[in-house]
């Protein structure tokens, strides 16, 4: 409880500070997870001030007063950071309802029951693995 009071000290803006107290108040932290979850939260941020940036300006922007149509240089500072954060929330390991909306899902590992089947092939008149 304590590291959830402090979240607005640490000057998270209104989407980190969600991701902090829905994350606080489901778990207890160790000092690493605290670490990876102010990251987490804080690159929440960024995506969302880059955001609304990109809702203001729109993905084409002139970079000089009167040059050229650019694209906007804060799609490729978004993607960035939503692959930082889908690394942040991985390495969180938390249940995937908390983490819906926040990055992308990782990859789900396969049980031996749920493995993917291989398939049959023929070689040589003998069945065999792909």
């Amino acid at each position: 409880m304590a590291a959830k009071r402090t979240a607005s000290q640490r000057g998270f803006g209104s989407a980190g500070l969600k991701v902090w107290a829905a994350v606080c108040d489901e778990f207890e932290l160790s000092e690493h997870e605290s670490a990876l979850l102010r990251e987490t939260c804080r690159c929440i941020d960024t995506l969302s001030d880059l955001q609304k940036v990109l809702d203001r300006d729109g993905l084409m922007v002139r970079v000089d007063f009167e040059g050229p149509l650019r694209l906007n240089p804060c799609l490729a500072e978004q993607r960035q950071q939503r692959l930082v954060l889908a690394k942040l929330v991985a390495a969180l390991d938390l249940p995937r309802g908390l983490t819906e909306g926040i990055a992308p899902p990782a990859p789900r590992q396969h049980s031996e029951r749920h493995r993917p089947r291989q398939r049959l092939r023929v070689v040589d008149g003998t069945p065999g693995m792909v």
